[in-house]
C-alpha cells in the first residue's frame, strides 16, 4: 500500500503534465457525453414537431 501511493505520487510529482491529460480526458468524455445526449434529446424533440406539423 506504502509503496504504491509512493509510487503514485511520485509520478504526479514527476510528470503533472500526464496527470493534467488525463484529468481532461475525464472532463471532455463526461461533457461530450452531455453534448450527445443533448443533441440526440433535441434531434428527436424536433422530429416529433415535424411529425406533428405534417
Amino acid at each position: 500500500m506504502n509503496l504504491s501511493g509512493g509510487d503514485q505520487r511520485r509520478t504526479r510529482s514527476s510528470n503533472p503534465f500526464l496527470y493534467l491529460f488525463f484529468k481532461w480526458i475525464s472532463l471532455t468524455s463526461s461533457a461530450v457525453i452531455v453534448l450527445l445526449s443533448l443533441w440526440w434529446l433535441i434531434q428527436f424533440l424536433f422530429q416529433s414537431t415535424v411529425v406533428e406539423e405534417q
